[in-house]
This record gives C-alpha cells, structure tokens and sequence, in this order.
C-alpha cells in the first residue's frame, strides 16, 4: 500500500509545530491553494472535513516566513 502524504488537521498541525486553528486561520486568509495544499473531503456538510499534503505544507513553510 502507497504511503499517502494527506493527513488530518491535528496530525498537520503537530508536524509542522503550529496549533490546527494557525492552519484554519492561514487557510480563511487564502495563504493555501485548493488540491495543492489542503483538500475539503467533506460533501455537503455544514463543517468542512480538511486533509493537509504534509509534503508541501513543509515546503511552504520553508519558504514562508511567519
């Protein structure tokens, strides 16, 4: 079975040493791409369900600084 690089908000989170609602707030702030960064999994509900590509979200923040 392929190792899969999206993970949960938490386990995004905690890789990368910031709090789940840092990531939400970046998200609302537009600093990630859709498909890229982050990907809503849940269909029609009232709270969207997030998966995080921990590979380029290490990257970004690499890059960015906070």
């Amino acid at each position: 079975m392929a190792q899969t690089n999206w993970v949960k908000t938490s386990e995004a989170a905690n890789k990368l040493g910031v709090t789940p609602v840092l990531l939400r707030r970046m998200l609302g702030k537009g600093l990630f791409k859709k498909g890229k960064h982050y990907r809503n999994i849940s269909i029609n509900q009232a709270r969207p369900t997030y998966r995080w590509n921990i590979d380029k979200l290490e990257k970004f923040f690499d890059e960015v600084v906070l």
